[in-house]
């Protein structure tokens, strides 16, 4: 290979680094296989740049007329096997883009640096050394020093000219090139605002299974920290993680998302030490604007998160509060071990399942052992201990006041968080019946984390118990913005459409919910109950048997319910339903309010009285939807039910 701008250096791109001395191509550290002549070609492509690299130019390099090859299928070849090991697309390219008949370009921006030793993470093969940043695909002076190296440019002669920004003399001097590195041009139109976006799950360079929690953490953290910035719209966590493992093109997955950008990356960890590489990719555009890589102990891991989200924010040139400002610079060491324990405990509790609560909570409470300071780990038992109640695992009455306590001793720690603030906000609602408070917690948390929808998403349903229901179909949309494709917040749309009532509407987003997530047996669950609000009794019957083939501990009700249905019609289909309740409630906790529905349902209203008592004295989250329930329709006109709503003291 002749002597060029790159010999002996070290380049980078994006997650890559090509050492060109030793033959190596690395992503994140690690090494990717890539055979020589594909090496050769991407050695070739970097020497210049963002300029075309004609075919002939290539086959004197690679090919000379001393080799007797067929170049057209060398040549193809070797650019198909370079695009695999870059991931990269010929019909969107990221970094090698074709003119046809003509050559090929390399499009995205590069940085050189002298040749050095690639830094391992300690423990990992090598000695603890400083880590040195990958050089930022926009911040100019660093990155265009990088450039100037290539085309062989004195550097201090380009710093001063941008330095003067001697605009014409500058597009004389430097022509297209610096169009290409900056992505503009003198008098074009700067690049489109981003007001949206989405962190795609942090890829686990890891590749052990058992680090996937860490991963996840990380994208949860960061999805956290985006959004705090209050002029970013940030899409949650619940809707991101369902391109876990996608193999889809970032512009689709912005599409279906509807955002501006996308930050994807990766986290590598090796005893006390993390390393996380994150890029913004404008998807509009399909550009990359930024890339960076951070090496930390594992014990300053929250400071990186806000030093990643505050990179971010100046590159998509979000202005920042001073209050944001300060957030996003103000983090404690963490204890590491504690911090660990956490971050499994969320990935058990983002499962949403009895299952992965239980064990999430075991994972908060070893946290707190650890250090009793770990605010996030107390806003964690919160949110299990309200969940418990809230998904009828639990009595209110045993899990709720163990739930304040946590949310007390979190906010006495840190007063900022979202989580806490969401879980006390549930509690007065569906427990306490303090509207006021309620209201004020369900906001708190709002503008703490917006896209905080595992929680937040309680709010719309607060708007509705208290009879504003435009202002709750208005939040249930905005929360749906932030999260389209989460599973919770479809369910809830249907919800409250059910609540509403809406029931065509409803039976629509339930099915759009099971298109989504075809093997989610609560979603079947959630369709036949909107079929039994409107009397569709064998649709609701193929959902529930739907559930039953799709999880085996879906309790097996639709063979009852059809012999009640078949012998009797909608009667005989609710007495099917009542004796099923009755053997459930010896094995486990029922709610009241599910016999008062199945009373009303029949027509005996008096034992549909006496249940609703019984919810009201348990302290069950039922009697919150008093005055709009449409099951209790029919009970409107009873004084008794008419003082059960005056004793809710719903607001006017």
């Amino acid at each position: 290979m002749e002597t060029s701008a790159v010999h002996n250096r070290i380049v980078r791109f994006g997650t890559f680094e090509v050492d060109v001395r030793s033959g190596e191509l690395r992503r994140s550290g690690l090494k990717i296989k890539l055979q020589d002549q594909p090496f050769q070609l991407l050695a070739v492509l970097l020497e210049r740049p963002g300029e075309l690299v004609t075919r002939e130019d290539i086959q004197r390099r690679l090919w000379p007329s001393n080799t007797f090859v067929d170049f057209d299928l060398a040549l193809n070849a070797a650019v198909k096997k370079l695009r695999q090991a870059l991931n990269d697309d010929a019909g969107t390219p990221r970094y090698i883009e074709t003119l046809p008949r003509r050559g090929y370009r390399f499009v995205f921006p590069v940085a050189a640096e002298e040749s050095l030793v690639s830094r391992p993470l300690p423990g990992a093969g090598g000695p603890a050394q400083e880590h040195v940043p990958a050089i930022s695909a926009k911040r100019h002076g660093m990155k265009v020093a990088g450039w100037v190296l290539m085309a062989g440019i004195p550097v201090v002669l380009f710093l001063v000219l941008i330095a003067l920004n001697f605009a014409g003399l500058r597009e004389l001097s430097l022509g297209k090139g610096l169009t290409r590195t900056f992505g503009w041009s003198h008098g074009a139109t700067p690049p489109t605002r981003i007001e949206s976006i989405a962190v795609l799950p942090l890829e686990n360079l890891s590749h052990d299974p058992e680090q996937e929690y860490f991963a996840d953490g990380m994208t949860d953290a960061l999805t956290a920290e985006l959004a705090t910035i209050g002029a970013l719209r940030v899409i949650s966590r619940t809707s991101a993680m369902e391109y876990k493992g996608s193999k889809k093109r970032l512009t689709d997955i912005a599409r279906e998302l509807k955002v501006d950008a996308v930050v994807e990356g990766s986290v590598m960890r090796s005893r006390n030490r993390v390393r996380i590489t994150a890029q913004l990719i404008d998807t509009a555009r399909d550009r990359h604007l930024w890339a960076e890589n951070y090496e930390r102990d594992i014990g300053d891991v929250v400071t990186l998160q806000g030093e990643v989200a505050r990179a971010i924010a100046r590159e998509i040139q979000v202005k920042l509060t001073p209050v944001e400002q300060a957030r996003l610079a103000s983090a404690r060491p963490v204890n590491p071990v504690a911090h660990e324990l956490y971050l499994k405990g969320r990935f058990y509790w983002n499962q949403l399942s009895p299952d992965g609560l239980k064990r999430g909570l075991e994972y908060f409470q070893q946290a707190v052992v650890k250090d009793p300071n770990d605010a996030l780990a107390y806003a964690g038992i919160a949110d299990c201990y309200v969940f418990f109640a809230d998904a009828d695992i639990a009595p209110p009455k045993e899990v709720i006041p163990q739930a304040k306590q946590a949310i007390a001793k979190a906010l006495s720690l840190d007063e900022s968080l979202a989580e806490a603030h969401a879980s006390l906000a549930m509690v007065k609602f569906l427990y306490d019946h303090d509207w006021a408070a309620a209201e004020k917690e369900f906001k708190r948390a709002i503008a703490l984390n917006p896209s905080y929808s595992t929680r937040v998403v309680g709010y719309p349903f607060y708007l509705l118990a208290m009879g504003r229901t435009q202002e709750a179909m208005a939040e249930i949309n905005r929360t749906y913005s932030l999260d389209p494709v989460g599973l919770l917040t479809n369910s809830a749309l249907g919800w409250l459409l059910c609540l509403t009532p809406q029931y065509d509407q409803a039976i629509e987003q339930e099915r759009k919910t099971l298109e989504l997530f075809p093997e989610s047996d609560s979603a079947a669950l959630d369709l036949a109950s909107a079929y039994e609000q409107k009397g569709l009794f064998p649709e609701a019957l193929a959902e529930y048997q739907r559930a039953e083939r799709l999880s085996p501990d879906t309790p097996k009700v639709s063979a009852t319910l059809r012999q009640g249905y078949l012998k009797a019609g909608a009667k005989g289909y609710w007495e099917s339903k009542l004796r099923l309740l009755r053997a459930r409630s010896k094995r486990e906790y029922v709610p009241p309010y599910y016999f008062a529905v199945t009373y009303v349902s029949l027509g005996d209203q008096d034992r549909a009285m006496e249940w609703l008592e019984k919810e009201y004295q348990e302290g069950h989250d039922g009697v919150v939807y008093l005055k709009v329930d449409p099951h209790f329709d029919s009970l409107r006109s009873d004084p008794r039910f008419q003082a059960l709503v005056r004793r809710m003291n719903f607001p006017p």
